[in-house]
């Protein structure tokens, strides 16, 4: 998560520590009413309640609850974000080989879905309903694909795909499309015989190789 809330565009500035801390406290509290109840379990009172703080204090940082939300999804793409910038540090890569690579990326994303599966749901579902949210999660999935594309790219010398710019763009939508489809779907449990994250991982890293045609 940012050091500092002052990083969020979302919420008022806090202009003290103390004020930055029961900030944090909220979107901590209503983080956690959602990843254990969904979006409906979500109530201003019972996040004000869990943060040991005071309506006052709520909306003093927030307009309303679509304002916490705004505020909790810009959070959570940021750190997002910078897991990203770690897995596409192509330094990070030099010398290891492409299996490598893809699995690693493949299993770091799919726990971070896993990991904010509802938290996830609620964001696909208010950009379902609100343009600006859809537009930010819109945002969010170009850079992804981005940083991947570019990071995929560096090893095209091994792809035996004629065309590995657009083998790499379809290859990477459709990972995100099945990764999301598969965690998401299952956030709240799992369906019967559905497949674990470490087999779902494989078997994406493996379709991603085999389409670009990286030989593993």
């Amino acid at each position: 998560m940012p050091n500092s809330l002052k990083l969020l565009s979302s919420i008022s500035p806090p202009k003290q520590a103390r004020s930055e801390e029961t900030a944090r406290r909220i979107l901590d509290a209503a983080q956690a009413l959602i990843e254990r109840q969904g979006l409906a379990g979500l109530s201003i009172p019972e996040v004000v309640r869990r943060a040991r703080s005071s309506t006052g204090s709520f909306y003093a940082r927030f307009a309303d609850k679509n304002a916490l939300l705004a505020a909790l999804e810009e959070r959570f793409f940021q750190d997002v974000h910078r897991v990203l910038d770690e897995l596409a540090d192509l330094e990070r890569w030099r010398g290891r080989p492409t299996r490598e690579l893809v699995e690693a990326c493949v299993a770091e994303l799919l726990a971070r879905l896993r990991q904010h599966a509802r938290l996830v749901c609620a964001f696909a579902f208010r950009s379902a309903h609100e343009a600006t949210f859809a537009t930010a999660v819109r945002r969010f999935h170009e850079r992804l694909t981005d940083r991947m594309r570019v990071l995929l790219l560096s090893r095209r010398d091994e792809m035996t795909h004629p065309e590995p710019e657009v083998a790499v763009t379809l290859v990477l939508e459709l990972a995100f499309t099945l990764m999301q489809s598969r965690v998401l779907l299952t956030a709240r449990e799992a369906a019967p015989g559905a497949m674990d994250d470490e087999r779902l991982g494989r078997e994406l890293s493996r379709m991603v190789l085999a389409y670009v045609g990286v030989p593993t």
